[in-house]
């Protein structure tokens, strides 16, 4: 780990719509709750794409940076969400970059799901591929997106459904 001071000890990556107000906000409140410092945000990504301004902001890319540890809650309409998908592009970055630790969270969805791009994710990853066919970073960003997520779904993580929770 980067000897930087960290502003954050967690920060999280989520859908918003999927876990933010359930699964997601129950994990910051326990947290919190041990006073364990959280970069959690409320705004809705990925609602609608904009390829002039879809990027992370740079508050938020300062956030991931100054980060401790990343957890990324990999849930159905994850992968609907270009900010969702270019944080965790950032978040691997500093993973590789300055030792950043990554836990994955699978709520709801199966790994290899995640990794080979099936199911919601295959179908989230080929609207994109439509809708940015006309720009010149298309294929670079959905590339990198494709990779990041094929990586992230290949670290240990924590598996979760309705009925119980194990690594």
């Amino acid at each position: 780990m980067s000897n930087e001071l960290k502003n954050y000890d967690v920060f999280l990556n989520f859908h918003g719509k999927d876990s933010g107000y359930t699964f997601t906000g129950t994990l910051y409140n326990a947290l919190r709750s041990k006073r364990i410092k959280t970069f959690f945000t409320k705004h809705e990504y990925g609602r609608k794409l904009h390829t002039d301004d879809s990027h992370i902001p740079p508050f938020t890319l300062k956030a991931i940076k100054e980060s401790r540890i990343s957890v990324v809650v990999l849930s159905e309409n994850y992968a609907s969400s270009s900010r969702c998908l270019d944080e965790l592009v950032a978040i691997l970055e500093c993973k590789r970059t300055i030792n950043q630790l990554v836990w994955p969270i699978f709520y709801k969805v199966d790994p290899s799901q995640v990794r080979h791009q099936k199911g919601s994710y295959g179908e989230h990853i080929c609207n994109f591929k439509k809708i940015f066919r006309d720009y010149n970073d298309s294929n670079e960003r959905v590339k990198q997106w494709r990779a990041a997520l094929s990586e992230v779904s290949k670290l240990s993580g924590w598996l979760y459904n309705d009925r119980y929770a194990y690594f």
